[in-house]
């Protein structure tokens, strides 16, 4: 394939919960994971908390302000989402001080030129960042598809990722004895939505001959680089299409269930529902 990429890595995944579960989260979620307090966003709409991994990626649980209105909700691009996961990015693995932007240029170029719906494509980039209350200041690249949930949008740091997302081993050790990510799975119905799906990571995932089937991606995980026990713990994760039948609700379609790797917990899953929307959990030792 011309223009050859780096394997992109899973950056994070969004879990949209209720205000109350930032500082009181429910046992089915402190008996699995380490929270990690995070903060309020520049706009005030949105708050959140984090769960970092020793694989590098981390589970933001966000929330919606008590203050946020009902049009600036409606409004909002994750508006209309129910309870659960609601969002998943990417990233590339950084080859300068541009995040990599010109590689995610290309990947945008193959998207383009593909024959699919526009609101599958990520955007074109634009800058993003914060600064955190220490005064470290955080820069990165984002890209979003106009239709959020089901193609990831795009996270490319600028700044040092270890700003970002922290590797300190109290946040990154957990009750379950999670480690990392293994598999986000897709749950998609038969058919056309799922034909427009697969070229978008066709295209934006470089596959080898071994691959496991046509509806399956081997991604990378951007462990931590520093040293010490129990900081770095490097595997790929995967992508999956289930192409299950689902009710035809569209606030359903996307990722409906994380496969986590895990020391302590063995082969085994939970389920959990907030506020009647259900959230799935596996996990898969090693």
């Amino acid at each position: 394939m011309p223009d050859s990429l780096p394997t992109p890595q899973l950056d994070h995944i969004v879990i949209h919960v209720p205000y109350a579960y930032l500082s009181s989260p429910p046992s089915w979620l402190t008996e699995l994971f380490t929270i990690t307090p995070g903060g309020t966003h520049a706009d005030g709409l949105t708050a959140n908390a984090l769960v970092p991994f020793s694989d590098g990626t981390y589970l933001e649980l966000i929330a919606f302000t008590p203050e946020i209105t009902a049009e600036q909700k409606r409004n909002h691009m994750w508006g209309g989402k129910p309870y659960g996961i609601i969002d998943w990015a990417l990233t590339l693995p950084k080859k300068d001080d541009q995040g990599n932007a010109s590689q995610y240029q290309i990947l945008r170029k193959r998207w383009l030129d593909l024959p699919v719906p526009p609101k599958w494509k990520s955007s074109e980039l634009r800058q993003g960042g914060r600064t955190k209350p220490d005064g470290t200041k955080l820069e990165w690249l984002i890209a979003f598809p106009p239709e959020r949930g089901v193609t990831p949008f795009w996270c490319l740091d600028v700044t040092a990722r270890s700003h970002r997302v922290s590797s300190a081993i109290d946040q990154i050790t957990h009750p379950s004895g999670v480690q990392g990510i293994a598999e986000v799975s897709l749950n998609l119905p038969q058919g056309g939505i799922t034909s427009e799906i697969k070229p978008i990571l066709d295209a934006a995932v470089p596959q080898s001959e071994d691959r496991v089937d046509d509806y399956t991606w081997s991604i990378g995980t951007p462990a931590p680089t520093e040293n010490g026990p129990g900081k770095v713990y490097a595997h790929s994760a995967r992508i999956r299409i289930t192409q299950e039948s689902i009710a035809k609700d569209e606030t359903r379609l996307g990722v409906t269930e994380l496969i986590f790797w895990t020391r302590d917990k063995g082969n085994s899953s939970v389920e959990a529902t907030i506020d009647g929307d259900k959230v799935s959990f596996g996990f898969v030792t090693g």
